[in-house]
């Protein structure tokens, strides 16, 4: 008789254990996805904030003669007047 409630008991919380891991388990999966979804976002924001910066750095005009970059710092407020 002792060994039939063992092994009924056994079984019934062998069972409950594995219903538990796989619910734990479901819940660590979403939440790593959630959590893979939220990096490759960011990752796509810091690219988008890259190439507006670099758009703004081509759009600066670059001076070949040395009087137009020194003008071009004048207007600018990049350079101080001696």
């Amino acid at each position: 008789m002792i060994a039939w409630l063992i092994a009924n008991v056994g079984s019934r919380i062998l069972s409950l254990v594995g219903i538990a891991s796989a619910v734990l388990a479901s819940i660590l999966l979403v939440f790593q996805a959630g959590k893979n979804d939220e990096r490759k976002d960011q990752e796509l924001d810091e690219l988008k904030d890259f190439k507006e910066t670099k758009e703004k750095v081509d759009e600066v005009p670059t001076d070949l003669d040395r009087d137009s970059a020194v003008e071009r710092l004048r207007k600018s407020g990049h350079i101080r007047e001696d």
